[in-house]
């Protein structure tokens, strides 16, 4: 989940498909989900194409609540399958869910992370400039940590044209190791 734009997988589980096509997604809230996520802080999902969870049929859970270490300015994001709630948790600015500052992806069933995601220092774009990940097996051992500095974002650069072209060296040699046809 950690690949997909949160915003974007809020609409698809809080959502109505109103006509979406393979370049263009069309959904707009679902007033019943979004009443019951008012009402209650979760908001379940129906199954999808006859997908169905253990022992009951909601195949998803959403949860949104404060979060306790930035009060007022960030909410908490809970999501997974009902049966080992919560699978992801986000901690999002409140008023733009696509800045996410603390991702958790844990082990379903397990309750142990096994990555984890923090990012700061966002520009004007919304854009993290400082980002930290943190990866662990199944048995929630560390495994990597990876920490990038994002310098500068700039969208839509000119590429010249001959960043894409090939210049061999003298010498070169083309060794083709297809089959060849009979």
């Amino acid at each position: 989940f950690a690949g997909i734009p949160n915003a974007m997988g809020l609409q698809f589980f809080l959502g109505i498909d109103q006509g979406s096509t393979p370049t263009s997604l069309n959904y707009i809230p679902d007033p019943n989900k979004m009443a019951e996520l008012a009402r209650t802080g979760l908001a379940s999902i129906e199954p999808i194409r006859g997908a169905k969870a253990k022992g009951n049929m909601i195949v998803f859970r959403i949860a949104i609540r404060s979060d306790p270490n930035a009060p007022g300015t960030r909410d908490i994001i809970e999501m997974g399958d009902p049966n080992h709630f919560p699978t992801v948790a986000l901690s999002c600015d409140r008023k733009d869910y696509s800045r996410v500052y603390h991702t958790d992806v844990r082990i379903p069933g397990i309750d142990q992370s096994m990555y984890i995601r923090e990012c700061s220092n966002f520009d004007s774009q919304g854009f993290p400039h400082n980002i930290t990940e943190i990866q662990y097996d199944i048995d929630g051992n560390f495994k990597e940590k990876s920490v990038y500095k994002i310098v500068k974002v700039e969208l839509n650069p000119s590429i010249p044209d001959e960043v894409f072209e090939f210049q061999p060296p003298e010498g070169y040699k083309v060794q083709d190791f297809r089959s060849k046809k009979p």
